[in-house]
Parts: structure tokens; sequence; C-alpha cells
């Protein structure tokens, strides 16, 4: 059957090839579903214990399997796989098994892919995203091939003998390094780390913040390897050829090689295999007089990577990349139709945005998925950069290809400096800039994606009927532009879930071991309560307000906040707030304890008993304000506590990390306090906060706890918080993600969780 399947493959038209590539490719992707529900799998745990992190260490065998990339510190982090593992010490959760992926993060020198070594090892599944839309570890690293992250103590490289492999590897190293080498020696950091990521995929922590700017004009594809750096490898390639009158098929036969090395020194991922597959059968198609199917081509390359790479079905970059190709080659003789009919410039310049708009069209459901905007000044930005671009990367190219010619590689080397230097000036202005023109998409549900494939069924029909002659120009240009219209507006979206109507709306964010939330009002107005922790305290190190709220934020179309609290003055509570001020307008900090502005931003300074925000019956006070210069109060108990309220009535409670002692003062100061809704508990449900009677004061029907899993202070410690004899519910970020609390206008919330489960509590 499997042999009668591809024999049909070639007459079968390019849509259906692409339809059987895509079902047997999601049947080859079901075999990979043990590797996903592993990821995904948790210990399950009593609503109080305290959750250890799941994880595994011991001895490994195991097999580099891509380059090593350069993080912060001098640690590199390198994807392998497991081939032989020891017993394991304290194991907890899932054990891993030979022939699965892992991530591993070491000092010093890494092992070349091929290499085989043995290492100590510290092995965990990937977290989830923590809002909705956000990051996943989990299917960032799936899409990878991988199921662990690891962390390495100690490895050593095992004796290999000179296989071919080894030899070939050994060899690609060498260059990748020369490559690497000489760029630094020539060119300036900044310019030698950006061409060593578009010539290599080498992503240094230089390079990644160079290339920041690209990604909100829509131009990230220019240092993520794609058809496009293929495109012009090739070109280069077969320029002199080319010159020379080099007849195809020996055009072909040198080609393979120099593919099969790029693919072998950027790490071969699914983009490259994709545009080199591509260039190789459309060229291998030539010398024997045939025409061949691009479209075909692409589907039996889907197939064929599919069932060699599975994983890749969840990668977002090989899927923008099958994508883009498909939507640009299906639209390819449309173009070509208008460049005919187009004089000179005008026809070049129509083809240009067409094949930008296809790209962009074809990936919109996994843009909006993925990254939840779009630029809409990117179809300009593409038109204009990538051309300039395919000069610096040739200039770049000949810098290295004249090394052994001193006086000429430095020429070009002053030339190309100066060509990149060039494209970061215009693209830092332009990208803010271009800031208006960032549109926010809705994460798009079934409803979305029959949506847009019905339009692209449209623009296709049509297309074919336009240039049959069967639809006028002007009929079938306003049909597209309508189609175009109405499927992006029903993807485009600005604050939605942040943009309540009936009342006010917030999130408790799982940040780990740290406390984060917003609450919106419905009249727009914004307020964040602690930022999080970090990932890291050395240079180049995250936040987790960079991983959970901020990309959260900004896929709501909000880039403005009108008040962020910074309880206290520690740092899993203040992390993020230089983030956000980076990321975000900020109205006013309003600081507790020891905590501080960042540089530039506005304190405020209100008294106890003051409100914040009024929004007709509903209010955010600041209850409690323990006096800075009171030395008998901790850090923790000098945290501020703010009320959401209703016609007076507290609904909600922040109290950052108020332990015992302010608590008690609390209750001192406010015998009349009427009782709350919900509660963010103190201290992340830890024993020293939660007191009898601050419990019994504040009488919550809903508690909250913000906590890690496997936190090394075994929060939460408190146990039960009861009143009037009954177990307060209680929910947990560590256990279920984040938790959402929508108001209406009675009073009555609305809560769940990210992961599952919820309720509803009635006005007081």
């Amino acid at each position: 059957m499997g042999t009668a399947l591809l024999l049909a493959l070639p007459r079968l038209p390019a849509g259906g090839v692409l339809g059987v590539a895509l079902l047997l490719a999601l049947g080859c992707g079901s075999a990979y579903r043990e590797q996903i529900r592993l990821a995904g799998q948790r210990t399950a745990q009593p609503v109080w214990a305290h959750i250890p992190a799941e994880q595994w260490q011991g001895v490994a065998v195991l097999r580099a399997t891509g380059w090593a990339a350069d993080k912060s510190a001098g640690r590199r982090q390198i994807p392998a796989v497991i081939l032989a593992r020891g017993p394991g010490r304290d194991p907890v959760g899932p054990v891993p098994r030979p022939g699965q992926g892992v991530l591993l993060k070491m000092e010093g020198p890494a092992p070349i892919p091929g290499s085989v070594f043995t290492a100590r090892v510290k092995l965990r599944p990937p977290g989830r995203s923590a809002m909705p839309g956000g990051f996943s570890d989990r299917r960032y690293l799936l899409g990878k091939g991988l199921v662990w992250r690891g962390w390495v103590d100690e490895h050593r490289d095992l004796p290999a003998g000179p296989g071919a492999i080894q030899v070939v590897m050994a060899a690609i190293a060498s260059m990748r390094e020369n490559v690497l080498g000489s760029l630094e020696a020539r060119l300036p950091p900044p310019e030698a780390a950006l061409a060593g990521a578009v010539l290599t995929g080498h992503k240094s922590p230089l390079a990644q913040s160079g290339s920041a700017p690209f990604v909100d004009l829509g131009l990230a594809h220019l240092f993520a390897l794609s058809g496009l750096h293929v495109g012009i490898l090739v070109g280069i390639v077969l320029l002199l050829p080319t010159i020379l009158g080099v007849g195809p098929s020996a055009k072909l036969i040198g080609l393979l090689p120099v593919l099969a090395v790029y693919g072998l020194l950027t790490g071969a991922p699914g983009s490259v295999v994709r545009a080199a597959g591509l260039l190789s059968l459309s060229m291998a198609a030539v010398p024997f007089a045939r025409r061949g199917d691009p479209l075909r081509h692409l589907g039996l390359l889907f197939l064929v990577t599919s069932v060699w790479m599975p994983w890749q079905l969840l990668d977002v970059g090989s899927t923008l990349s099958y994508l883009a190709a498909g939507g640009i080659l299906a639209m390819g003789p449309a173009l070509q139709d208008l460049q005919k009919n187009l004089p000179g410039l005008m026809g070049w310049v129509a083809v240009g945005l067409g094949v930008s708009l296809a790209a962009q069209w074809f990936t919109l459901p996994v843009v909006a998925a993925s990254f939840g905007r779009l630029n809409a000044w990117s179809l300009a930005a593409n038109l204009v950069v990538v051309p300039y671009f395919a000069l610096v990367v040739w200039l770049t190219v000949l810098v290295l290809v004249t090394g052994w010619w001193p006086w000429a590689a430095a020429g070009f080397a002053a030339w190309d400096t100066v060509a990149w230097r060039g494209l970061l000036v215009a693209v830092h202005p332009a990208s803010s800039r271009a800031a208006p023109g960032l549109m926010t998409m809705a994460t798009p549900g079934g409803a979305l994606w029959l949506l847009w494939l019905v339009g692209t069924a449209g623009i296709l029909v049509v297309v074919y009927r336009m240039r049959r002659r069967k639809m006028s120009s002007l009929v079938g240009a306003a049909t597209l532009g309508f189609i175009l219209l109405a499927v992006l507006f029903s993807f485009v979206r600005t604050g939605r879930d942040l943009s309540p109507h009936n009342g006010p709306v917030a999130w408790q964010v799982d940040v780990e071991q740290g406390d984060c939330a917003v609450l919106a009002f419905p009249d727009g107005w914004r307020c964040v309560i602690d930022t999080g922790g970090r990932l890291g305290m050395g240079p180049g190190s995250t936040t987790l307000w960079e991983r959970s709220l901020g990309p959260y934020l900004r896929r709501q179309g909000i880039a403005q906040v009108d008040l962020v609290v910074l309880s206290h003055g520690h740092l899993d509570h203040t992390g993020g707030a230089g983030a956000l001020a980076e990321e975000m307008g900020v109205g006013a900090w309003l600081c507790g304890g020891r905590a501080f502005p960042p540089a530039g931003g506005r304190p405020l300074i209100v008294r106890q008993g003051e409100v914040l925000h009024r929004w007709q019956d509903w209010d955010l006070t600041l209850l409690q304000v323990p006096e800075p210069a009171d030395e008998t109060l901790s850090e923790n108990d000098h945290s501020l506590l703010i009320a959401l309220r209703r016609e007076g009535q507290p609904m909600m409670l922040w109290g950052g990390d108020q332990e015992k002692a302010g608590e008690a003062r609390f209750v001192a100061g406010h015998p009349d306090f009427a009782g709350t809704q919900a509660w963010k508990a103190g201290h992340h449900g830890s024993d020293t906060s939660g007191s009898g009677p601050f419990v019994a004061r504040i009488r919550p029907r809903l508690c909250l706890i913000s906590c890690g899993v496997g936190n090394r202070y075994l929060h939460p410690r408190h146990g039960p918080y009861v009143v009037d004899g009954d177990t307060v519910p209680t929910v947990r970020t560590d256990c279920s993600g984040s938790i959402r609390l929508a108001w209406d206008k009675t009073g009555g919330l609305a809560w769940r969780t990210l992961y599952g489960g919820g309720g509803f509590l009635p006005a007081p």
C-alpha cells in the first residue's frame, strides 16, 4: 500500500500532494504523542502539600544533536539526545528514557554535533505558559524534538573512532569557528554578531539584542535562517558558473555539496531543509527538460521531513516556513502575470509587495497564535529592507572570501560595517515610529481558522478567474480587498480581555515564587500590583515579567498602565519593574517598604485610606501604609495593603508579603472591617502570615496563593485557612496556573484558572 501511494503521488495535483502529505505527517506526529504526554505530566499533590520540582539527577550518556548557543556569563546551551542513563538519585516524577531529547546548559566548551559524552545532569520537564497565548517552554522544546531541560555539573567527551561522521562534523565545526572568528576579527562586535547569526545561525546575546528592533517591523525572518538566506547563498554560489555558461546538470552537481555543508553548518533547521530541498528538486527537473510543479515538490518535502522529524509539526519556525513558501508558490503565476502587465520598476514593486502579502496572508493564523501582533508597515518595510539586506549579506561574504588578500578584505570590511550600521540606523528609529502600526490579534480558535481557510479558498478562486479573464480586474481587485479586510478585521482586536464592560477584571499571574497581578477597570484605567522576580541574576538574565504578563499585555494592545504598585522591596515582587518601565509607559509608581521606582519613574505619594482610582460605585483604595521608620516591622510587614471595593464593601485584597505583625496592626486599626470576597494570601501561603485573628477579621470567601513549584521555602506551609469552622476555598498558581477574576455590575465574582477549574461567588 505504501509503495502504491508513493507511485501515485507524482500523478496527483499539487493540492492533492499537499493534502496527502499533511494527513501522513499528522499520522507520523501521533507517534510523538507519548513524548508530548510526558512533557505535560505533573504528579498529583494534596491541595495543601508543597509541590516538589519534578526532576531527575544522575549520570547519563548523551549525543549532541545541534550547535551550542551562547548564553550569559559564559554559559552555553546545547541540544542532545539521551543514549543511556544511570539509576538516578531521588527522582521525583517521570524518569527520562533513552531516545528522548534534552536542552542542556553548561559552562565551558560544548561538544560538537554528533559527539558522544557523559555528564552528571539534572533534568526537569519544561514549564507551561503563564498567561493565555503566552510563551510555553513545553511547546517550544517539543517543536525542537526535546522533552527535558537540563543542567550539566560536569561532562567528559567519550573517545570515538575516526568514522566519516566524526571527521565531517569536526571539519564543519572548524569551518564554523573560522567563519565566526573572521567576522569578529574584521567587523565591530555588534555587526559581527549580527553577521554570524545571518550566516551560521549562531545566536549570541549581542545578536539577539541587535535584531530585536527588526521584530516590531515584521522583519524577524531576516535573522531566522530561512529560504531568503538559502536563496542568497545559491545566488552567490551560482554567479560564476552562470557567467561561464555552465549547464544545469553541472550546476546542480556543484550546488548539492554546498547546500549539504550549509545545512550542517547551520544545524539543519526545518526552514533551511525546506528551502534547500525545494531548490534542488526544481533544478533537478531542468536537465530532463521537465517543468516541475513547485507546490508538488513542497508537499513531498513536507511529507519526507515530517516522517524524518515529526516534531517539526509543533515548531513555529518550520510551520511558518512551509506556509510562507506555499503562499508565495500558490500566488506565483498571478504575480508573474502582474509583472508582465506593469511597466518597468512598477512591475517589480508590485511583485515585491505581492510576495510579502502572500507570505503574510498564508502565515496569518500561526502568527496570530504564536505572536499575537502584526505590523501594518511590514509590507513596505520588507519591500525596502530585503533587497538592501541581500546586498549587506553579499558584502559580508566578500569579507570572508577575500581573507587571503588583506587589503581587499579590509576594504570590504569597511564597506560592510557601513552597510550594517546604515541598516541598523534606519531600522531602530523606524521601529519606534512604527509602533502605532502594531495590530494585536486574537488567538485563533476553530471559527477563525475556518474563516481564514474559506477566505484563502476565495482568494485562490478569484485569482484563478482573473487569470482566465472570467472576472474583470476591477471586480477582482474589489473582491480581494473585501476578503482581506474582512478576515484581517476578524483577527485584529485591542484589549478584549482587559477592556471589561460590566465590572473590574483582574489576573493573579503565575510568576513562580513571586507575586504579580493586573487590574483593569471598564473606563480603561489599569494597574499592575507587583512585577514578579527574575530568572537568574547575571548579565543577560531575563525576568518573569518578560515571560508572562508583559507579552500578554502587548497581545492585548496595551502599551500604557496608569499605576504600578510595588508592595515592598523584595526582589520576588520588584524584579520585573525595570523591564516593565522599558517596555511600557507608566503613569505613576506607588512603592511600599524599601521599594523604589526605576530611574525616571514618577512616585505617587498618598495617605492611608486614600482612593487610588474610582469608577462608578467601584474604587481601588490604599487600606494600610506601615510607617517606613518603624524598625519593629520586617520588610514583609511594610507591605502595602490594597483593596478593590464596591460601595465601600471590600471585594479583593492584595497585601504583598504581610506577616503576623503587620496583620495585627491591621486588625487593631480596622475594627469594623466588613470582610472580603477574595484575598491574595500573604507571603505565598507561609505559616508566618494568615494569622487566625486576621483571617477572622477579613473573612475571605476565596483565597489565592501565589507560589512556585519546587520553591526552596516549601511554600505554602500555612495549612487550611478557616473561617467560622469552615475551610476557605483555596486556589494556587503552582497547581492551576494564573487566575482570572471578573466582577459583574452587582459584585458577583466569576473566577477561573488557566489550566481548568473555576467558580462563582455571588455579591456580598
